[in-house]
């Protein structure tokens, strides 16, 4: 009885854990998302600043764009440790439920 108790909280410890990969993944996709738009929006702003009689606005509008890829940068290093740290406690939280069970089990 104590070891089905014990199967179901390690089973839901390890999908507690796939879960928040799941999550990661979703929060790497946004910030590529983000990334991408902010890239477009860079181009289209340095296009705007190289015309003739440009105003400050361009200059001002590229400064915007690489402060947002900065902190877009920040967050992808940080969401990749999250995730390379998920990963391997997930790995290792497999190894050690595929490791045998020294303990015997006696019924009586």
């Amino acid at each position: 009885m104590e070891s089905q108790r014990d199967d179901k909280a390690r089973m839901r410890a390890r999908h507690e854990m796939v879960m928040k990969l799941i999550d990661n993944n979703a929060r790497q996709l946004r910030c590529d998302n983000q990334r991408h738009g902010a890239e477009i929006e860079r181009k289209l702003a340095v296009r705007a600043a190289a015309l003739p009689g440009a105003s400050r606005s361009s200059l001002a509008a590229i400064a915007q764009c690489d402060q947002r890829l900065a902190v877009i940068d920040e967050e992808e290093q940080r969401l990749a440790a999250e995730r390379d740290w998920l990963t391997a406690m997930l790995v290792a939280f497999d190894a050690a439920a595929d490791e045998p069970d020294t303990k015997e089990d006696f019924n009586g």
